[in-house]
């Protein structure tokens, strides 16, 4: 005899963390939407009620099967409507309590340093290009330096998340919000990511000193 029936939770259990699941930067967001964490330490072995190993697993199938049985017997009485609606707002509590989020943060939410950082590494080791009319900065090869940068960053079990942010980190960095797209550089179009330059900022507080802020006047509408 076989049944079929929805499935709304799975327990996923291990004695190790899982680098590539969570690492120093956080969870993905997919990953945080989905998942729980409870951590536990200790050793079985050392309960008091535990005598051998065997009687112990038994023990605990019969406890864990009478306790969802009765539950069972709750969301039958509740009906099918009933039943869908308590286990949303079970699952929902569950999860606002033990998301897995709560533990390590979302990656997301470290794009901001990650792309800070990875912008001093390229000027400290000579990847960024002055362009000559507004002196501002162009780093080309982003992507591949970035690949470069977190080789030697981050922990191997978070490269594969990380290299799937790289054009939310590249955007982050960049001055103008594009991240890596064509620029006109010294006369041609160029690939690469504008960021700022202490050139580019001297010059930008000169021409303000000299010229004052500039300020946009929309044209006045006709009567």
């Amino acid at each position: 005899m076989s049944s079929t029936v929805e499935l709304f939770c799975k327990i996923f259990t291990s004695a190790e963390t899982v680098a590539s699941l969570a690492g120093e930067h956080g969870v993905e967001s997919q990953f945080a939407n989905r998942m729980n964490l409870i951590e536990a330490g200790g050793n079985v072995t050392t309960r008091p009620v535990y005598i051998e190993k065997d009687n112990y697993a038994a023990s605990l199938r019969n406890y864990m099967g009478k306790t969802l049985n009765s539950l069972f017997d709750g969301y039958i009485a509740l009906g099918r409507n009933g039943a869908a609606a308590a286990a949303r707002t079970a699952l929902v509590s569950f999860h606002d309590s033990h998301g897995i989020a709560n533990t390590y943060g979302l990656v997301d939410a470290a794009i901001p340093e990650i792309a800070k950082d990875f912008e001093a590494w390229v000027k400290r080791n000579g990847h960024v290009t002055v362009r000559e009319h507004d002196l501002v900065g162009l780093v080309f090869g982003a992507s591949k330096l970035l690949e470069e940068y977190l080789e030697g960053a981050v922990q191997w079990g978070e490269l594969g998340t990380l290299n799937y942010k790289t054009a939310d980190i590249l955007r982050e960095m960049s001055a103008d919000g594009r991240g890596s797209c064509n620029h006109k550089f010294n006369g041609r179009q160029r690939r690469g990511v504008i960021i700022e330059t202490d050139q580019s900022k001297a010059k930008k507080i000169k021409d303000w000193l000299e010229n004052g802020p500039s300020v946009a006047v929309a044209p006045r509408s006709p009567p």
